[in-house]
């Protein structure tokens, strides 16, 4: 099945066969989007949510919650991450924040208290380094927490534990 993107980009399996894409619009600005599929038994995708809007560019990598109701995108180019509220596999923008130095890759702790992101500084203002946020309740919602700086400049790549 061909994708309802122009440009798919980053992925994420949710519970139920739930498959989440990110459409990156090769970055046109204010483009960026999520759409949502169900797998089927054989394998085949059935779209559910069609190009949802964030109104940010540079959609690229997607996370689901450990808990199935939320999916955050990782929109680089404009520096911001865009948190989805997932329902029977159908997605709605709840809210962007700002997330330091073009986040790339997310990933959440094994427990689902914290959300990590990657800000490798692809643009050179700043350091690379990990945003690390707590994730206290179940609305969705971010707190910031101290995370780290000074990596060098050839990070790429983000996995937690």
């Amino acid at each position: 099945m061909p994708a309802d993107a122009e440009t798919p980009f980053g992925f994420d399996f949710g519970h139920d066969n739930e498959l989440f894409i990110s459409d990156d619009f090769n970055d046109a600005p204010g483009a960026g989007a999520l759409s949502s599929y169900r797998v089927a038994h054989d394998g085949s995708l059935r779209l559910v949510s069609s190009k949802v809007p964030s109104g940010q560019s540079g959609a690229c990598w997607v996370v689901v919650s450990p808990d199935g109701r939320f999916a955050y995108v990782a929109n680089t180019v404009d520096s911001m991450v865009s948190i989805y509220r997932i329902f029977d596999g159908s997605v709605k923008l709840v809210t962007s924040f700002a997330s330091a130095s073009n986040p790339t890759d997310m990933d959440f702790s094994r427990d689902g208290r914290f959300l990590y992101v990657l800000a490798p500084d692809q643009t050179m203002q700043s350091s690379p380094g990990i945003n690390a946020f707590r994730v206290p309740h179940g609305d969705g919602s971010l707190v910031p927490l101290s995370g780290i700086s000074g990596l060098p400049r050839s990070v790429d790549g983000l996995a937690a534990r």
